[in-house]
């Protein structure tokens, strides 16, 4: 059974404690550029949303959980589409992080 919490969410992807979906959500830039995505997190009791500033960069990609409090997700760093795989606190309080260069999308195992 799935039941609808809030619109706009794509690719989401549920915290390791259960609290909090990650996902990427769709905007338009103000200066009426070309659709951008950016990292989002909704906390599932208040359903309060937080979109991760710290990341200016479009994500277009499934963000994953690396643990509670990091977030991983690959993003092309110049023209060639090339990418590398990126680090962002969930709490969206500090800059991304390089982890890997030249790297796809994130899974990992538990």
């Amino acid at each position: 059974t799935a039941r609808v919490l809030t619109d706009h969410v794509e690719c989401p992807s549920l915290s390791l404690d259960q609290t909090r979906i990650a996902y990427k959500e769709r905007f338009r830039p103000a200066d009426g550029g070309p659709p951008q995505w950016r990292v989002a997190v909704l906390d599932l009791q208040t359903l309060q949303k937080r979109t991760l500033s710290a990341e200016t960069h479009s994500v277009d990609d499934q963000v994953e959980w690396l643990d509670n409090g990091h977030l991983l997700y690959a993003r092309p760093e110049d023209a060639d589409d090339v990418t590398d795989l990126w680090k962002l606190a969930a709490d969206g309080n500090s800059a991304p992080q390089r982890l890997v260069r030249w790297a796809g999308s994130p899974a990992t195992a538990r």
